[in-house]
């Protein structure tokens, strides 16, 4: 039997047994925050939009790679512009910003935490690069064209794609999270971009030829490179999410003849193509709250020079504005933080990465049955059971990390 199915079979178990559990809805407790960063300075907010603050100003350059990370506390980011090219970090109330690393010959671009191991990576110049989380014994791990640096710390890899100047053309590779066995997976590509993982399923998601707008297309692959396929093409493709958890893939269409955007959504194989919330301005910024059956994005109205937080469900109902400010768009994604039930979060992060996701329901799935001592006994039974699976999919509310800009 194919493990991949078994553990969305699980999964899907697990969730259905979690609706039914008597616990306090996300949206009900005052530590679950939606975080941004616009130009010079981080800001959080509560995720209904209430009590909107800036909590440190961050310089004054431009702030990018927003990361949170729930087990230390902090926030990382990278910050360039006005003689800085850095990256920093702080604590989430905004207290005690450091210097933690300056770039050495380029952009620091696509800041990337594996907090189980103590590390953050990022491209620079040409370089896969990483460092221990204070800033320490930063190192080279891999060169070439590279762009869309994605982890598999469960894996324990890096892809990445990459410009083949001797084909002209894209591939995607992979590589030990130590640089090691580098490898191509896929050759002969047209302008990849968004490269992301769904681990649970084994699959990769890029979307190809963005920069000629009617060969737009989503594809998909195994996580080896195997069975590539297209799933949507032929329009003008924006930024892309995918939920894991619903099956579904989310992106944003140019209408290049009203100059609107809009929201569309597809399963994961590319069918049931639906339009969510139509006639939107320039959209900067998507994450997706599946815990909280929410889409959150950033708008900004040029007329009327508004940088907009807004919010809608899944499904494109309801769609509101959170808070409006004045100025520029920022363009760093927003980060979905939830911080309740502490003690819960620590016990369900069964991989010590910081972050409560669907990494952890693997892990527990993979060990189901074991008894005695076991990283994935959450409740300490000394059985792995469908409690603790149900334990972990009740803390997923825990997840922290951001998604990589685009």
């Amino acid at each position: 039997m194919n493990r991949h199915f078994f553990y969305r079979g699980l999964l899907g178990c697990v969730l259905s047994v979690f609706v039914l559990m008597p616990i306090a809805s996300a949206q009900e407790s005052p530590t679950t925050k939606i975080y941004w960063a616009r130009p010079g300075r981080i800001g959080c907010a509560n995720l209904d939009g209430s009590n909107p603050q800036d909590l440190l100003r961050a310089g004054q350059g431009w702030v990018m790679s927003l990361a949170l990370d729930a087990a230390r506390g902090k926030m990382y980011w990278r910050e360039y512009g006005a003689g800085t090219n850095m990256i920093r970090c702080a604590n989430l109330d905004g207290s005690n910003p450091q210097d933690l690393l300056r770039a050495g010959q380029g952009w620091i671009i696509s800041l990337t935490l594996d907090t189980s191991a103590g590390k953050m990576y990022w491209r620079e110049k040409g370089k896969i690069r990483c460092a221990n989380l204070d800033g320490t014994n930063p190192q080279d791990l891999l060169t070439g064209l590279v762009s869309d640096l994605v982890l598999d710390t469960t894996g324990g890899k890096i892809y990445w794609t990459e410009f083949d100047v001797s084909t002209d053309a894209d591939k995607i590779r992979c590589a030990n999270l130590d640089g090691s066995n580098p490898q191509d997976l896929l050759t002969g590509l047209a302008s990849v971009s968004s490269l992301m993982l769904d681990t649970i399923g084994g699959k990769m998601y890029w979307r190809e030829n963005g920069w000629n707008l009617r060969a737009d297309k989503f594809r998909c692959a195994n996580l080896d490179g195997t069975a590539p396929q297209e799933l949507v093409t032929g329009f003008d493709v924006g930024s892309f999410r995918l939920d894991t958890i619903g099956g579904k893939i989310y992106w944003i269409k140019h209408d290049s003849s009203t100059g609107e955007n809009n929201f569309r959504r597809a399963n994961l194989d590319g069918t049931n193509v639906q339009a969510l919330v139509t006639g939107l301005d320039e959209i900067w910024s998507v994450t997706l709250d599946a815990a909280g059956g929410k889409i959150y994005w950033r708008e900004y109205d040029s007329d009327t020079q508004e940088d907009k937080i807004r919010h809608a469900n899944l499904d494109g109902s309801n769609p509101e504005t959170l808070f409006t400010k004045k100025g520029s768009p920022g363009i760093v994604p927003i980060v979905v933080f939830r911080t309740e039930g502490a003690e819960s979060v620590v016990a369900a992060d069964v991989n010590g990465d910081g972050v409560v996701n669907i990494q952890d329901l693997t892990w527990v799935a993979s060990r189901f049955g074991r008894t005695g001592p076991d990283s994935a006994d959450v409740n300490g039974d000394n059985v792995v059971n469908i409690m603790d699976l149900v334990l972990v999919a009740g803390a997923l509310d825990a997840e922290a990390g951001g998604p990589s800009e685009d």
